[in-house]
């Protein structure tokens, strides 16, 4: 899954996520022999946010949901971390769309939520913050400079808290 998914060829993420979908599927049949881990759903967000498709964030947005899903219908081996939020917001600022950027700090926003609340696993790092304040340096749309500015600050004042 990890060398198609990295690959970079024209349908690489979603052969790489369906992979993982028979993985699930094979898994909740019974194999334990094909049990996906984080790091698995972390491989196809990758793939998905280096994809540049279109619908290419709202397809890694569904995937951060259904791994959701599985880890709190009890799948410990699935949970998203840092690293999962972060492709998230990758394929956001990658895909060029008007709301990326807006979309991209909703989910900041919701990471910080979760990691304020005592998700250790979920904390925003410099990746996610440079990440968002990326997504709105590539917007162009009015008042994204300011906002990216605003970002930044937050991230500052954050380090410090």
């Amino acid at each position: 899954m990890n060398a198609l998914a990295k690959s970079g060829d024209q349908g690489a993420a979603a052969r790489a996520e369906r992979v993982l979908q028979n993985m699930v599927r094979r898994h909740r049949d019974g194999n334990d022999d094909v049990k996906p881990t984080t790091i698995n759903f972390n491989t196809v967000l990758d793939a998905w946010a280096k994809s540049g498709g279109k619908g290419a964030a709202a397809r890694a947005e569904e995937i951060l949901v259904w791994m959701d899903q599985l880890n709190k219908s009890g799948n410990t081996d699935v949970k998203p971390d840092t690293i999962t939020f972060n492709a998230v917001i990758d394929a956001w600022a990658r895909s060029g769309e008007k709301r990326a950027p807006r979309r991209a700090e909703e989910i900041l926003d919701h990471m910080d939520t979760l990691y304020r609340s005592g998700n250790e696993d979920v904390k925003p790092d410099t990746y996610t913050y440079n990440t968002v304040i990326n997504a709105y340096a590539k917007s162009g749309e009015k008042g994204s400079a300011s906002r990216a500015e605003q970002i930044l600050a937050s991230m500052e004042q954050r380090a410090r808290d």
